[in-house]
């Protein structure tokens, strides 16, 4: 345990960690970490400075590693003969249905490789602070009837969370035990994790590692989508668990055929822009990969998993053929940051026991110019508007670099690439693009380069495929490989439907239909769109300021986030639909329902009493007069109030914050009261 290095995750976000390894079948032991105080936010007025405590018992929410117990319990089915990968999953489910005929092609398999075309994750209640609310499992099936597909089932593969709670309800109609009940008596008991639990199981909070909101305490949230992200554990839980896919373990609780199947290349069976390369991200059943760098480049095979879930997050990592594991959980951070500590560890132990003979120097800056060669003038066919997450245009200079710019984005950074011998564009000038397709710059202990090529696919789609290196704060080193954007043309849009569309511009919408102690309050409770002038037929949906999506448009009321990108950037699509009531202007996107800012009440109108009716959140804008105001509010039991600045950050809660009754009213800021219908508020100013 002395290959961890403290002062590694001091740089990072991370609150608190915990470490367990696992080698040749004896578990070397747990370490712990945690910062001494919690770190003030600048300028947030009453700022929480306790002393942060470490315990060695704490349990965490490992997030979407849950994915590899919800694969493992579909593999036990499969090998006692009562699922079949590939048989039609309606065989199982005769009750889902969708929007689409196509889900009739959708199969097991396809929901833990990710390639089962569904549009990715349906969150309406879903994360809800200490509730294990069962109505979003109760109602999930009717959520998929209102949807399409995005993708032809079987053609590629985009991580989808939506994927692994059908599995989640095929493990429940084939066992007939609920899925808590059936990872607790088939997984954890039989392996000893007996820290190895679901929100259903009502976890003891004292145990839960503490996690924290703008470094405000905050209580437990439940990832009520179990199979997809809702499991508790502990590191040494999870090493425990990963015995049964090394190649000298003794724990059969799959056979070995299944084992092989989960940890499968999968990914490299996608129709559309299948890509082999370094990568963190190649999907096997459940895996995120299953031939992880860095350490392909030793010949060694590498499966991982990350998670991240409201303030928690984990790293499992196995080394089959080595017998090695390792596991990471923390409070705060990310599991990318995990992960990458996981390898920097990793390898040192791997030296250490004579298992590699060096550890590689891998460079994050490249000799451009050295490689620099004459732009081929096909390359030229390639100019134009790309989409990803942002929106791009790419065009070449007279010196034949190019120019890779957003479009419609709150940055204006132009990157440049310069196309080498290899046939490749690498870029330049410390610029690289990061694994959500954003705009990063060598700065802060960011290092990394991106080198990419043109591709055109079956489907007749152009691809900016390839590869970024990145390395962040002194961990480890990280490496992607998937398309990043796909070539599209400007649409014909008409007057009307332009018109309609830009009368939206800038305009708020405001989350009304969660139930009130839900995570989505803390996260992007505010939406607005912008029409991409630059590209007719798109617009833009923000969340908080930041550039989320861009959504083609399809009539006045109506539009549509669609991508063809494998692996993660085509993940969570969503349709917008419009349309008015009792005088005000709602959306809709796919769960979520949001009212226009014409239904947001000034301050002036906040009496001694809010009563919550059929929207269920009641929103009031802060007016200068009402601005450092103190009020006091007393909130039901089946309600509670949020407080956002200007910038729409949550800063005062009846859930979190220590002055939970009183507060000061910010400047610019909103006050949110949310509840069941006809739950009531009192108010004094």
């Amino acid at each position: 345990m002395n290959k961890i290095k403290p002062n590694n995750f001091n740089k990072q976000s991370i609150m608190m960690v915990t470490v367990s390894l696992l080698i040749a079948f004896c578990f070397i032991g747990m370490t712990g970490y945690a910062k001494t105080q919690v770190p003030v936010i600048p300028s947030y007025e009453k700022q929480a400075t306790d002393t942060i405590t470490m315990s060695d018992s704490y349990q965490y929410g490992i997030g979407s590693v849950s994915k590899i117990f919800t694969a493992t319990a579909v593999m036990k089915l499969v090998d006692e003969g009562k699922i079949d990968l590939d048989t039609p999953l309606t065989y199982y489910i005769p009750e889902f249905r969708m929007a689409d005929e196509r889900y009739k092609q959708i199969t097991p398999k396809m929901l833990l490789n990710h390639s089962s075309g569904i549009m990715g994750t349906t969150l309406h209640n879903s994360f809800l602070h200490g509730d294990s609310d069962t109505s979003y499992h109760d109602t999930f099936l009717d959520q998929l009837a209102k949807q399409e597909l995005k993708a032809t089932p079987g053609d590629y593969s985009v991580y989808c969370n939506d994927g692994f709670t059908l599995a989640e309800i095929l493990v429940e109609q084939v066992s007939g035990m609920p899925f808590s009940e059936f990872i607790k008596k088939e997984i954890s008991e039989p392996l000893g994790l007996s820290n190895t639990y679901t929100p259903r199981d009502k976890p003891d909070e004292n145990l839960l590692a503490p996690v924290y909101y703008r470094n405000h305490l905050v209580p437990y949230v439940n990832c009520n989508p179990l199979a997809s992200g809702g499991i508790f554990g502990t590191s040494e839980d999870l090493v425990k668990f990963s015995q049964m896919f090394m190649k000298d373990s003794t724990v059969h609780l799959l056979s070995k055929e299944s084992v092989h199947l989960m940890s499968k290349s999968w990914y490299l069976e996608d129709k559309i822009a299948a890509t082999l390369g370094d990568t963190q991200m190649g999907y096997g059943l459940g895996w995120d990969s299953v031939n992880a760098y860095p350490f392909n480049l030793y010949g060694i095979q590498a499966l991982t998993k990350g998670g991240d879930v409201n303030g928690y997050h984990a790293n499992l990592t196995v080394l089959p053929e080595q017998n090695f594991s390792i596991a990471l959980t923390s409070s705060g951070g990310s599991s990318t940051y995990l992960l990458e500590a996981a390898q920097d560890i990793i390898l040192e132990v791997l030296l250490e026991e004579g298992l590699i003979s060096d550890i590689k120097d891998i460079p994050f800056e490249t000799d451009y110019e050295a490689e620099r060669a004459p732009l081929p003038k096909e390359m030229k066919q390639y100019e134009g508007y790309y989409l990803s997450l942002n929106m791009l245009k790419i065009e070449f200079n007279e010196e034949g670099t190019l120019l890779l710019k957003p479009i419609g984005a709150e940055y204006d950074t132009v990157q440049e690439y310069v196309y080498t011998k290899s046939g490749e564009f690498i870029s330049s000038k410390g610029h690289y693009l990061g694994n959500t397709g954003a705009f990063i710059s060598n700065a802060g202990g960011n290092k990394g380069f991106t080198k990419f090529s043109f591709r055109k696919e079956s489907n007749g789609k152009v691809y900016l495929i390839g590869t970024t290196y990145e390395s962040t704060n002194g961990l480890g080193k990280s490496a992607l490989t998937m398309p990043f954007a796909e070539k599209i043309e400007p649409l014909t849009v008409s007057d009307t439907v332009l018109s309609q569309w830009k009368t939206r511009a800038d305009k708020k919408y405001y989350l009304i239909n969660e139930v009130y102690n839900s995570h989505a309050y803390l996260e992007d409770p505010v939406i607005s769109f912008q029409v991409v002038d630059e590209v007719p037929g798109y617009v833009t949906r923000y969340k908080n300021k930041s550039s989320h999506e861009k959504c083609r448009v399809i009539n006045e009321n109506t539009a549509k986030s669609e991508l063809d990108l494998p692996l993660m950037l085509g993940r969570d699509l969503f349709h917008y639909a419009f349309y008015e009531k009792d005088k005000a202007e709602y959306v809709t996107v796919e769960t979520y329902n949001y009212v226009g800012e014409e239904k947001v009440k000034s301050s002036k109108e906040l009496k001694d009493t809010v009563i919550i009716g059929e929207d269920l959140t009641v929103w009031y804008e802060i007016v200068q007069e009402d601005a450092s105001a103190i009020i006091k509010v007393t909130s039901p039991d089946n309600g509670a109030y949020y407080v956002y600045d200007k910038d729409n950050n949550c800063i005062a809660s009846s859930l979190y914050t220590a002055e939970s009754d009183s507060f000061m009213l910010p400047t610019g800021g909103h006050i949110a009261f949310a509840g069941s219908k006809d739950a009531v508020f009192q108010i004094t100013r």
